[in-house]
């Protein structure tokens, strides 16, 4: 009987080399915020969250709910037929922003921004090739 090398024990059983497997939905998210986890996590590669993280992403999901929660009151508060008082309103445009704020500050922590996940040298190496064959900025 041969000898098994080692390649073969690391990909056999789904050793070092198995995809690895995106993070189930945390039990303490309601619907909505693991409708939004479940859209996150699978977006990015399986390998981009790390347990240490899922806290982290599971305050983006909620902040993300509350954010459109916060939304629906204002719309329906200005399509009220008396719009009352105004602090009322102010109340609900400094929550807006406050939504906004957390959402924007956990999705650079989870490393989901655009700026993040933007592959720079790929757009450095199209824009010295647009460069080079003298193409307008437009059409790369």
């Amino acid at each position: 009987m041969p000898r098994t090398s080692i390649e073969e024990l690391i990909l056999k059983d789904g050793g070092l080399a198995a995809e690895p497997q995106r993070p189930d939905v945390p039990y303490d998210l309601d619907d909505e915020a693991a409708v939004e986890w479940r859209r996150i996590v699978n977006c990015m590669p399986a390998s981009h969250f790390i347990p240490a993280n899922y806290h982290m992403l599971g305050l983006l999901c909620r902040h993300i709910v509350e954010a459109r929660r916060v939304s629906r009151l204002i719309r329906n508060y200005c399509n009220r037929k008396d719009p009352g008082n105004v602090k009322i309103y102010l109340d609900l445009c400094r929550q807006q922003t406050i939504e906004s704020t957390s959402i924007q500050k956990y999705s650079r922590s989870c490393r989901i921004t655009h700026q993040s996940t933007l592959n720079k040298t790929a757009v450095n190496l199209k824009r010295i090739a647009a460069q080079t064959i003298d193409l307008p900025d437009e059409q790369w």
